[in-house]
């Protein structure tokens, strides 16, 4: 079964070894996890845990939401993601004559 601490574990592994974040956000400089939410056996009857991270890359910043479930099959946890904003960190300031 899995549980919050380990969770945590793998969060922090999806997002550094993730070729859509990498792809995404570049090369992550900084990440925090905003939202936890616990087992939902209401949505399924597996246990499900979510979470709302902002990440901060070289390319961009946005959030992130991951949700891990077990595998029915073989009880490992594996996860889905959806980008939920995303912006550039890249900007521009031009000032004089236009």
């Amino acid at each position: 079964m899995i549980n919050n601490k380990n969770n945590v574990q793998r969060v922090e592994s999806v997002i550094y070894t993730d070729d859509t974040i990498r792809r995404e956000f570049g090369k992550v400089t900084d990440y925090s996890i905003r939202a936890v939410g616990g087992p939902s056996s209401y949505e399924s009857k597996q246990p499900a845990y979510f979470y709302k991270v902002e990440i901060t890359g070289d390319k961009n910043y946005g959030v992130v939401k991951l949700l891990i479930n077990e595998d029915q099959k073989d009880g490992k946890p594996v996860y889905t993601m959806q980008i939920q904003d995303i912006g550039s960190t890249n900007f521009r300031i031009k000032i004089g004559k236009t």
